[in-house]
């Protein structure tokens, strides 16, 4: 392969590759190769990416090195490969930052070694940029900013990579990347319909996948709070069962995703019918059965997407709270149990839904009724899911008859606005076995998965016995309350919806809560 380059005459000029670049080549796919098959063996994601990232910078380096490009010009890792998170088939961003625009012998160089590059199999992106029009891109897209904060030296002027850095630093304003980072966050959940459980879910971006891990880190380094999760424990953004939650499950999410590349021998990161089976079957659950196997390669999944999109909620409200303060805030009361503090649901008690779980079902009404809140603070976010295991079957058992349904009463559901965003916090996981089984499109079913936590909706009457506990008075129990209380029930009239209706459950996915 070679390069192109105008020449003096007008026309293009092809530049050899740099001498050596065969033998620059074969070793890389040498160390390519021989990381995949020890990922094959260890199953360590974080071992593979960072094999492949010490293979690209020896490969690139030489390249580098036999182009002579100049000792103007420095070389940067940016993106995924700048934080040296490499996938199999990941595209390599690379900066060439120069003090002055290229000349024409510096650009035919550059171009001599992105072919080089491309030769070596790599799909590069690349940019060749001064520091102020690094600056200046910085300033008008949040994308390019978040990519230079990731920015990692490989060859030429180290006092220039730091030289960037610093301008970059002191040209931050973390209040204004937080917003920008959360508006960019909800626009792509938007996307895959604010939810993680589609039917071929994309493991970087939908909602719970490694993009929404990467956006609290990038925050909170913008903020100087932390590069990495037991740095953020140590600033009390996270608590140490949190960070092992999040390690453990950003640890699946990547083995996930590098068996995608592997097998799909391309760059893929949706976990695809065609796929699924296989990508199971590579991380060692159900050799025998290609639908057991894929079944639960989605319950795991789903399981990992659900538990970072709490811990996410979570921690976004603590960055919120470093970022934006509000010491003089007061509580206004709202019963004996919540508060309204700056708009959000505060539990007065931490204890309280350990010690009362009907209390959880009690937040959810809260919500409703107070159409002021627009979320729950982190203290309450945090005691639900601590307590979730509550609302168990002992729980269920022990509820009261409610009376009956009457003329007075709506044969309709309270419509439950405050759900979507927290409601799976206060879910127990389903225990194995529990039958979510990944169905193929159909009617009335083509984006969703019939997964035991989906996007809440009433559809019918759900008279439930929770008298009790403070609930259902009037012959009714509200559309939140009954799905965290009574499973997650969906049927195949309700496509896309939560079907409350018991007649419906033997036709649906019922994940058993106790």
């Amino acid at each position: 392969m070679s390069a192109a380059a105008p020449s003096q005459t007008g026309q293009t000029a092809l530049l050899p590759l740099p001498a050596g670049a065969s033998a620059v080549r074969a070793a890389y796919r040498q160390a390519r190769a021989a990381a995949i098959e020890r990922f094959r063996s260890n199953q360590d994601p974080d071992a593979l990416l960072r094999a492949l990232c010490r293979a690209i910078d020896r490969a690139i380096r030489a390249l580098w090195r036999q182009a002579e490009v100049g000792r103007h010009a420095t070389l940067l890792a940016v993106g995924g490969y700048g934080r040296g998170e490499q996938f199999p088939y990941s595209d390599v961003d690379l900066l060439v930052l120069n003090d002055n625009p290229p000349d024409a012998a510096q650009v035919q160089r550059i171009e001599a070694f992105i072919g080089a590059c491309w030769d070596l199999g790599l799909e590069i992106g690349h940019s060749v940029r001064s520091i102020e029009q690094c600056l200046e891109e910085a300033c008008a897209d949040v994308t390019v900013q978040t990519a230079l904060l990731e920015t990692r030296w490989l060859s030429g002027a180290r006092r220039r990579h730091a030289e960037l850095l610093r301008h970059l630093g002191a040209a931050l304003d973390a209040p204004t990347f937080f917003s920008a980072k959360l508006l960019e966050m909800r626009q792509r959940h938007a996307k895959f319909e604010d939810t993680p459980y589609s039917l071929e879910p994309n493991t970087k971006e939908s909602p719970g996948g490694l993009r929404d891990l990467q956006v609290l880190l990038w925050i909170a380094r913008a903020a100087g709070l932390g590069h990495n999760w037991r740095e953020l424990q140590h600033r009390g953004l996270l608590t140490a069962a949190e960070a092992g939650q999040l390690r453990r499950n950003e640890r699946l999410l990547k083995r996930i995703r590098a068996w995608l590349h592997i097998i799909a021998q391309r760059h893929e990161d949706r976990l695809v019918f065609d796929l699924q089976s296989q990508v199971s079957q590579s991380l060692g659950w159900g050799r025998d059965d290609a639908r057991r196997s894929s079944e639960e390669l989605m319950q795991r999944y789903y399981w990992a997407a659900k538990a970072v999109t709490q811990i996410n909620t979570i921690v976004l409200q603590n960055l919120r709270a470093e970022l934006f303060p509000t010491p003089d805030a007061q509580p206004q009361p709202i019963d004996d149990e919540f508060v309204n503090l700056r708009g959000l649901l505060e539990v007065i008690d931490p204890a309280l839904f350990e010690r009362e779980p009907a209390a959880i079902l009690r937040a959810f009404l809260t919500m409703e009724q107070h159409p002021e809140l627009t979320g729950m603070t982190t203290r309450t976010l945090r005691a639900l899911w601590h307590a979730r295991m509550r609302l168990d079957g002992r729980f269920r058992r022990q509820c009261a008859p409610c009376p009956p349904m009457t003329a007075e009463s709506p044969p309709q559901g309270i419509a439950a606005p405050a759900l979507p965003a927290h409601h799976e916090l206060c879910l127990p996981r389903p225990e194995p076995g529990a039958g979510l089984q990944p169905p193929r499109p159909g009617p009335g079913r083509s984006h969703a998965h019939t997964d035991p936590v989906h996007r809440p909706r009433a559809c019918g009457p759900r008279p439930l016995g929770l008298c009790a506990h403070g609930l259902g008075q009037d012959g009714r129990l509200p559309a939140a309350a009954a799905a965290a209380l009574d499973g997650w029930r969906q049927g195949p009239g309700c496509p896309g919806r939560l079907c409350a209706n018991p007649d419906h459950a033997d036709r649906g996915a019922h994940a058993r809560a106790g």
